[in-house]
């Protein structure tokens, strides 16, 4: 998106050389443009949602980010260590999961085989219970990925909003984003998060078949 700020006047045509490109002399100058990158939620039938102009990312926050990001791997590895101690203790609610999983994987094998000929293994604690590692990447350079998505907008703007709505109306809300790989990431990393929000559900948006996607059936709907 461009946003003008100064009033200017188009640069006369003037003769130029074969080849040139005719847009470095027809277009505004430069300086009285700026490139904006901005976030917006709507909902119908509800007020405006929140919005968001994004701005370069600064050396105190992103050393405010990484430092989020490792509080979190060190809570979810305590969490890690703690659940698989428990995954070898019977009785416990982390034992019968594992009990449950080898007792579907023997009926997959009487009815459904491998080719191999081999049984299914028994599940281990480390294959099951185990958390995403947070990082960004060194190709992150100011950008706007996962981690300043979920910390911008997801968790103090969008759930909250979500919520206000689903309050309001007493009805489900279901929030629909694009596939980017910011949104994807930030979706699958919050799941600890969405639990605080009873009646919010965030829902896949299937890149290639729009007719599975729930915003295509509202449209329809109402056309």
């Amino acid at each position: 998106m461009s946003v003008e700020n100064n009033h200017h006047r188009k640069r006369q045509k003037v003769s130029m050389k074969k080849g040139d490109n005719v847009f470095k002399h027809l277009r505004p100058p430069a300086n009285t443009f700026h490139q904006v990158m901005f976030l917006g939620a709507i909902c119908e039938g509800f007020a405006p949602g929140p919005f968001h102009i994004w701005e370069s990312e600064t050396k105190d926050k992103r050393r405010a980010l990484e430092q989020i990001m490792k509080d979190n791997n060190e809570r979810h590895a305590g969490v890690q260590t703690m659940q698989r101690e428990l995954a070898r203790v019977p009785s416990t609610y982390e034992h019968g999961v594992l009990r449950e999983i080898d007792a579907n994987n023997q009926r997959l094998d009487r009815t459904d085989p491998l080719p191999s000929g081999r049984r299914r293994a028994k599940r281990r604690p480390n294959w099951e219970f185990k958390y995403e590692k947070e990082t960004r990447g060194e190709r992150s350079k100011g950008g706007i990925d996962w981690i300043r998505y979920q910390e911008t907008i997801l968790y103090p703007k969008l759930y909250p909003w979500a919520k206000e709505i689903h309050e309001a109306t007493g009805r489900p809300v279901y929030i629909i984003e694009d596939n980017a790989p910011s949104h994807i990431k930030a979706k699958r990393l919050a799941v600890e998060e969405r639990q605080k929000y009873p009646g919010v559900y965030v829902v896949d948006w299937p890149a290639l078949l729009p007719d599975l996607n729930k915003r295509e059936d509202l449209g329809a709907s109402k056309g």
